[in-house]
């Protein structure tokens, strides 16, 4: 079985890793791509496995490339002038991976509907005009059921939200979040203030600010106005304190940071990560080692390094993903090889390259890519158990999850998942060892769907 991600992902196990460490292997996915910007990851061409699709900024191009492990193939999806924002999105829910870009030079959004087919067709549907369109990102933002599109405009200062109104062709409608955020540059997504809607976070590299913009009022509150160069930005927990913190990049900085969110984002506590990347420039974060917290991938634009994160609070191990890369710009994360842990793909603005590095880390776990009809939380298995035990969801749209165990007291004993997860079914194993017989509780909330389901410990 196999598992795909388009968004912002990591995976949290307990008590099942076996882990081992080495050097990370290359992987050239494409080698003569005129200055690419953005490379995201998601089930394209629908086979069961991870493709990638990225931006050409100088050649004007938005590409896919397909996964035939281990080669790589690479395909037209458009044209478009100063590509560089681009994510991989079902827009009119057919069930097929469709592709949204921003054109810096063409001061456009738009979508490409896959139509399938080998070679899969793309036909292009314009979204909105948008004076330096940068960044792009999709998300169900008014949690009506279909997938929106978040933009920032550089020179515009703008954060924009697109409404998906749905119809044949899609039809939008254009939100301001934003309309005075100098060098509107990265965006990001979670529920700060823990009201059960998502809301926004961006990051404005001339204002040197680091924002957060709340739902649905899209009220501006700072989390930072003095990171000078402010451009990536990602949302994650990483004290584990079930509230959503922030993690920064300022390529002026030379700083990779994160915020601790306290009082619903009123208050935000600012820790370093890396005062000495050179051109800090992009981040993803995810659970690199499988010790079930969240690490950050970071990118030195200057420095020409790919650098991972180990969180081991209050203190961060550094690991060296790749020290020539040339300008290395952009990251993501994702499991291309199915063998659970992420893997890293970077884009080499100056080196003309986009490439996968493949996690060393070693893990056993299993997966399952079916979209379900609708959000189930399943028995256990087996039940009774000793002392692990396979817990099993699934859920129809992009949703902040949580699933934890109690015992008959109240009292929670573990967390297994903290986390926005896409579309999917999950499996995640529970290891008990340490605990005592017994009956045990465990709850899945995803949004505003809870359940609770009994299981039983027999040692």
């Amino acid at each position: 079985m196999k598992y795909f991600i388009t968004t912002s992902l990591w995976i949290i196990l307990s008590g099942i890793i076996s882990i081992s460490y080495g050097q990370w292997p290359m992987q050239i996915i494409d080698s003569g791509i005129n200055n690419p910007a953005i490379v995201e990851v998601g089930d394209i061409d629908g086979d069961g496995d991870l493709d990638a699709a990225a931006t050409s900024f100088s050649g004007s191009a938005v590409l896919w490339y397909e996964n035939a492990s281990p080669n790589w193939y690479e395909y037209s999806v458009g044209t478009l002038s100063g590509a560089v924002g681009v994510n991989i999105a079902d827009i009119d829910g057919d069930s097929l991976m469709d592709v949204v870009a921003a054109g810096n030079s063409a001061n456009q959004v738009v979508w490409y509907k896959n139509g399938g087919g080998t070679p899969i067709t793309w036909t292009e549907y314009h979204i909105a005009d948008l004076m330096s369109a940068e960044t792009a990102e999709t998300v169900d933002i008014d949690d009506d059921g279909d997938l929106d599109v978040i933009v920032t405009g550089v020179t515009s200062n703008r954060v924009v939200f697109y409404k998906n109104m749905g119809g044949t062709p899609v039809s939008w409608e254009t939100v301001t979040i934003d309309a005075n955020l100098g060098g509107a540059m990265c965006t990001d997504f979670g529920d700060i203030d823990r009201d059960n809607d998502l809301d926004v976070i961006a990051t404005g590299r001339n204002a040197n600010d680091v924002v957060w913009y709340e739902n649905p009022s899209w009220t501006k509150y700072t989390i930072d106005p003095n990171l000078v160069g402010a451009w990536g930005v990602r949302v994650g927990d990483f004290d584990d304190d079930d509230t959503l913190d922030v993690a920064a990049a300022g390529i002026d900085a030379d700083q990779v940071v994160w915020y601790k969110n306290s009082h619903a984002g009123q208050t935000w506590t600012k820790y370093p990560i890396d005062t000495n990347l050179n051109g800090a420039m992009c981040l993803f974060l995810g659970d690199i080692n499988l010790d079930s917290k969240l690490d950050v991938v970071a990118t030195g634009r200057y420095d020409n390094k790919v650098f991972c994160y180990t969180n081991d609070l209050p203190t961060w191990s550094v690991e060296t993903i790749d020290d020539n890369l040339a300008w290395a710009n952009y990251v993501s994360l994702a499991d291309f090889d199915d063998d659970t842990d992420l893997d890293v793909f970077v884009t080499g603005w100056n080196a003309n390259q986009v490439v996968l590095y493949v996690n060393p880390v070693v893990g056993i776990k299993a997966f399952s890519d079916v979209a379900p009809a609708s959000l189930e939380l399943s028995q256990n298995y087996p039940n009774p158990f000793n002392p692990t035990t396979a817990i099993e969801f699934s859920i129809p749209k992009s949703e902040l999850v949580t699933l934890k165990i109690y015992n008959t007291l109240g009292e929670e004993v573990s967390t297994l998942v903290s986390d926005r997860l896409s579309v999917g079914s999950y499996q995640y194993e529970w290891n008990a060892s340490g605990l005592a017989s017994g009956v045990y509780l465990y709850r899945l909330q995803a949004g505003e769907y809870g359940e609770t389901r009994k299981m039983i410990l027999m040692k």
